[in-house]
């Protein structure tokens, strides 16, 4: 069964869900994700619930998924200046116990690099991660 990051509000109280008709399990994150910490972040930020129990994002929900990682960075960053301090290196340290969020993003990058398809393609991927 698929475990998938719904990008709208729950339909009622509950926020993770098992479709019977879909036959995925959703956990509902909002259309601006904003519900993604509250759901894989708290009480406190681990690699339990912040990387190994996450929902998988569908193509279509793109925009929900930056506003879910803006969201859990932020949060990060809030729990490592909080009095805690749960402080890693720029909460990206896979080592710390303390906040620590990555993701993955799986591209197809047109192979051939003297075409300008790939160009194209590199410079889009490129400025997605260094903005």
């Amino acid at each position: 069964q698929m475990y998938v990051c719904d990008a709208r509000d729950p339909p009622g109280k509950a926020k993770r869900v098992y479709d019977a008709d879909a036959s995925e399990f959703k956990a509902y994150v909002g259309a601006d994700g904003s519900g993604f910490p509250e759901l894989f972040m708290q009480p406190k930020m681990s690699r339990g619930s912040s990387n190994n129990a996450q929902c998988k994002w569908k193509r279509e929900s793109w925009r929900s998924w930056v506003g879910a990682t803006r969201a859990a960075l932020r949060d990060a960053l809030n729990e490592a200046l909080s009095e805690q301090k749960n402080n890693g290196y720029a909460w990206a340290d896979p080592a710390t116990d303390g906040a620590y969020f990555n993701n993955e993003v799986n591209a197809y990058v047109y192979p051939d690099a003297s075409s300008s398809l790939y160009t194209d393609q590199n410079d889009v991927f490129m400025a997605s991660i260094m903005g």
